[in-house]
């Protein structure tokens, strides 16, 4: 078991070295190796200063999300639900709809503070109604998380509306790292601080996961351990969507491919699901870059055909061996 578990990371690792390389060196700028190797020096601007940030930022908001999703898998006890199918995006849009209103000026370190205490408070109001309301089928959780979503995107549009922003909050739902270029990215670097916390905490968030009862027999504090993952989750999730914007099913569909290997056990899968997120954006930027060359297509458009795809895989699958 574990040769084989060494032999899936090392695959993992390998792809993610190959991916990474070759999104260096795809896009409209002409930069070859052997630009580089002769110390040219416009080749090395374009790559330090478009192709690098791009890169890297694709990293940090993969991987980001795809940890805030299992965190919210484990603590609300379901693997259908993710920052997307749970109203967490959707409350950030409306944070950063009101720091735009407040401060039209405001930098991003305003936004991503408006965004983030949105979320927040949006994520433990969504955590109360689901702990006042029984739900047996698994199916109905994220349904309840993409209503209220719904509910919260239409606050949205209808203040965005009445002062005239409405055409800025639909251009933030279009996922793009397009505009990435050093200067606009370091933000991300802040990701760092979450996704450590959570393979910190990566057990405790597994305990809490088999239930309130079995966390207080164990000597966890139940309710701390859920609001620190909120928080991690409201941190991760605004600062992607700010820079980024959405990459939809990402936090869904890569945390649910990594458990059915390795089980519930977070600690001992956080290094593959980061991995395995960071492999599946860059191949959607490499093809959102590819496919009408010399035209770029968002990456939310090619993340979104791909997801749903394999959610709708994981889906029946998850449902037909639980009917069993």
């Amino acid at each position: 078991m574990i040769k084989r578990n060494i032999f899936r990371r090392t695959i993992l690792i390998s792809l993610f070295i190959i991916l990474f390389s070759a999104s260096t060196f795809i896009g409209i700028l002409d930069i070859k190796l052997i630009d580089l190797l002769k110390l040219d020096r416009e080749a090395w601007h374009n790559f330090l200063y478009f192709r690098i940030p791009r890169s890297v930022s694709i990293v940090l908001a993969s991987a980001g999300l795809a940890v805030a999703g299992i965190i919210m898998q484990a603590i609300s006890q379901n693997k259908f639900i993710s920052p997307t199918t749970s109203g967490t995006i959707s409350a950030t849009q409306l944070g950063m709809l009101v720091a735009l209103l407040l401060f039209p000026m405001g930098s991003s370190f305003v936004k991503f503070g408006f965004a983030f205490i949105s979320a927040l408070i949006f994520s433990i109001f969504l955590m109360v109604i689901l702990n006042k309301i029984k739900i047996k089928n698994i199916i109905y959780l994220p349904l309840i998380g993409m209503m209220y979503g719904s509910i919260i995107s239409s606050i949205t549009s209808v203040l965005a509306g009445m002062f005239g922003k409405l055409q800025t909050v639909q251009s933030w739902n279009v996922g793009s790292f397009t505009l990435l270029v050093k200067g606009r990215y370091e933000l991300l670097y802040i990701i760092f601080i979450p996704v450590l916390l959570a393979y910190i905490y990566a057990t405790k968030f597994s305990i809490v996961g088999m239930g309130e009862d079995f966390s207080k027999n164990l000597g966890i504090n139940y309710k701390s351990v859920i609001l620190l993952g909120l928080v991690l989750v409201s941190i991760i999730s605004s600062l992607t969507y700010i820079i980024v914007g959405p990459l939809p099913f990402l936090g869904l569909i890569i945390p649910n491919i990594i458990t059915l290997i390795y089980g519930d056990n977070l600690k001992k899968s956080m290094i593959d699901i980061i991995f395995l997120s960071a492999i599946y954006i860059l191949i959607c930027d490499i093809l959102a870059r590819t496919i009408r060359y010399p035209y770029e297509i968002p990456i939310s458009f090619v993340a979104g055909v791909f997801g749903s795809l394999i959610f709708i895989i994981i889906l029946f699958g998850r449902v037909k061996y639980g009917s069993k």
